[in-house]
């Protein structure tokens, strides 16, 4: 393979991608994030302390859901539920792929426990806040329980190189191909499948 395929130099920005294609899914939940995040902003219409209560509760349980969502299209579910991976390390796996963002969701969970073990009454403004951050990981990464990426071909018009990225969201594996039909796959025991499947994310954002 070309040595330009290393996923911790290659530089997406610099490729135009010539195709994609995605797969419909569909997550098994009764309530979705949307629904939460819906919950949240009815709360945050009223002015008295319960209504900030319950805000903060629903922005919450919206990011609960939307990270199991997550896990569950790209068929990590049984192994978060056998792992007994708390909300921390959720986020983390997540994080490591560069679907979100960890600090901010951690501040969120934060506000929720001071509420939820030590009573705390949350400051209206910092569940506004939470409700927007919610808001936007819901729209930067909700579509990906409804339509998930599969495949992208790139082309770079400087030196005609085109390479395509796949993800086999079930068998947890990468493949990476070449021009030349030459390809590679990686497994999740390799530290590459990771590191490409950071890559496929990052070119899924260079879509929206």
């Amino acid at each position: 393979m070309n040595e330009i395929l290393n996923p911790l130099t290659l530089n997406v920005r610099k490729y135009r991608i010539e195709s994609a294609s995605h797969e419909d899914v569909r997550v098994p939940f009764e309530i979705t994030a949307y629904d939460f995040l819906e919950f949240a902003g009815q709360d945050l219409q009223e002015k008295h302390e319960r209504s900030i209560v319950n805000a903060l509760s629903n922005v919450k349980r919206s990011i609960d859901c939307l990270c199991d969502s997550l896990l569950f299209v790209m068929n990590y579910s049984k192994k978060s539920k056998k792992e007994k991976w708390d909300f921390p390390d959720k986020i983390n796996f997540l994080g490591k792929l560069g679907i979100i963002t960890p600090y901010v969701l951690r501040r969120i969970n934060s506000m929720r426990n001071l509420l939820e073990h030590e009573f705390r009454m949350p400051e209206r403004e910092d569940v506004e806040t939470a409700f927007d951050v919610a808001n936007l990981f819901y729209h930067a990464t909700g579509r990906f329980t409804k339509r998930f990426p599969r495949d992208f071909e790139l082309v770079n018009d400087g030196d005609n190189f085109v390479f395509a990225i796949e993800y086999d969201r079930k068998k947890h594996r990468t493949k990476i191909e070449n021009k030349e039909g030459k390809s590679i796959e990686f497994g999740e025991d390799t530290k590459e499948y990771f590191e490409w499947l950071a890559k496929f994310f990052e070119i899924q954002y260079l879509l929206m």
